[in-house]
């Protein structure tokens, strides 16, 4: 398979809250969310299944953190940050999210052709060359009516061209369908490596933001390490690391072109 011009996305899924402990159970453990997750090695984890990874040496902490990444500059606006659900995996392992054999891990879905897309964007083109951003998302729990609808807020990396198939991205944010109908993404797709031992990647983000209540948001980096060329992903004000992805699966994002804020 050619990956050279494949869309490499991350996205953090937004999903019903279950509150619950971290407990035994059935060979796995249950997340701060309540879902399922197997502990598993750091070093056997789905990415390395992609041949473009053959021969990676896996990185276990970037080789700096980037300037932008230490502000601490907030919202403007009265807020409080929301969190990811989080399990308790022994050191060298990974939680993965355990999926049921039925679910849609490859799908695809064609809009109707009376469908509305409204989004909006902002976009970002620094000459000559971007080597990271961070962004700052408010937390809510919209509606989705249709299989064909989702509720989406990602920052998008990319370099490349379309007119040209040479499109290398890497998107990241929360959305609201979990993607029942679109896509593979998180660590259902041989790519993205995980280093943190306690962030549950496509896990619940809580609280969420009310109307005339308290507003939550939540902060996510990601930059290139100038050392070894892999990109990698923060979570939250304290900035803790999640993982990255490795400089061999892209063709053209050894810097940025353009970066984009959007929502859907």
């Amino acid at each position: 398979m050619d990956f050279s011009g494949m869309l490499l996305r991350f996205i953090i899924l937004l999903s019903l809250v279950r509150g619950c402990l971290t407990i035994e159970a059935d060979k796995g453990i249950l997340a701060s969310d309540g879902d399922v997750v197997d502990c598993t090695d750091v070093k056997k984890q789905l990415a390395f299944d992609n041949p473009l990874l053959k021969n990676h040496k896996f990185q276990e902490l970037p080789s700096q953190l980037p300037t932008f990444i230490r502000s601490t500059k907030r919202s403007k606006w009265q807020t409080l940050e929301a969190h990811i659900s989080v399990a308790k995996c022994p050191k060298g392992t990974i939680p993965a999210r355990r999926y049921s054999s039925t679910s849609n891990q490859t799908a695809s879905v064609s809009a109707s052709s009376d469908s509305v897309h409204e989004h909006a964007v902002g976009i970002a083109k620094v000459a000559p060359k971007m080597y990271g951003a961070k962004a700052t998302f408010s937390v809510w729990k919209p509606t989705v009516e249709k299989a064909d609808e989702l509720s989406i807020s990602q920052i998008w990396i990319t370099s490349g061209k379309y007119t040209t198939n040479d499109v290398n991205s890497i998107e990241v944010g929360w959305q609201s369908d979990t993607y029942n109908a679109t896509g593979c993404y998180n660590l259902q797709c041989s790519g993205f490596i995980q280093t943190s031992s306690s962030i549950v990647i496509g896990g619940t983000i809580t609280p969420l933001s009310a109307v005339d209540g308290n507003q939550y948001e939540i902060t996510v980096s990601v930059w290139r390490d100038q050392k070894h060329g892999n990109w990698w992903l923060s979570l939250g004000s304290d900035h803790t690391l999640v993982g990255y992805w490795p400089a061999e699966l892209f063709a053209s994002l050894s810097h940025a072109e353009e970066v984009q804020w959007r929502g859907h």
